[in-house]
């Protein structure tokens, strides 16, 4: 009985016990670099970084011009899997959110311009995040124009936590959902076999 009962209390505690997680994204020019960092009772269980550089790149596809249709892609992709990332959002406390982004074409003109429509995006990429999440910190947003320069750097780095039965619960449901969206994408395609057939 009392080996029973310590066991719910363990079992009770890692439930309740929080995950904190880490990202951080720093772009120079060519090099990329990804962190993820994972926290459990305090103490780091995963860390990794990895390396995105893209030596095929030349400097011309980093001017500040591209940024802005990179951020509309990446708008473009939250709205087209807005589901399961509401899913995963809503089960998460956003304590952290910095997104600093500088950069230049060369032309005045043009770099305010697009400075412009970089914060634009930024606005509806971090609102519809905290939006969806559970409860948010103010995310500390900056767009830097760089007038006579040419190039873009970027540092994002957001942590969020979670229980460790809420990320259990995220899981079940993100599978739940996969399993929905794969049996939709079978009835269609069957569908339209049988009318290919007739």
């Amino acid at each position: 009985m009392l080996v029973l009962s310590g066991l719910i209390c363990v079992l009770f505690i890692l439930l309740i016990s929080k995950l904190t997680i880490c990202i951080h994204i720093n772009h120079q020019m060519q090099d990329t670099e990804l962190s993820i960092q994972i926290y459990w009772f305090g103490l780091q269980i995963v860390k990794r970084i990895y390396k995105l550089n893209d030596t095929s790149l030349t400097v011309d596809n980093n001017y500040f011009q591209n940024i802005s249709e990179q951020f509309k892609q990446v708008f473009k992709m939250i709205k087209q899997g807005e589901q399961l990332l509401s899913i995963v959002l809503r089960q998460f406390v956003i304590r952290r959110l910095y997104w600093h982004t500088k950069g230049g074409t060369g032309d005045a003109a043009l770099t305010g311009m697009i400075a412009g429509g970089v914060w634009s995006l930024k606005g509806m990429i971090t609102g519809w995040m905290i939006q969806n999440s559970k409860q948010s910190c103010l995310p500390d947003l900056q767009v830097i124009p760089l007038f006579q320069h040419k190039g873009v750097e970027m540092f994002f780095s957001c942590m969020v936590s979670t229980r460790f039965a809420q990320a259990i619960h995220i899981i079940l449901q993100l599978q739940r959902e996969l399993v929905k969206t794969n049996d939709s994408i079978r009835s269609e395609h069957s569908w339209k076999s049988i009318r290919f057939k007739d």
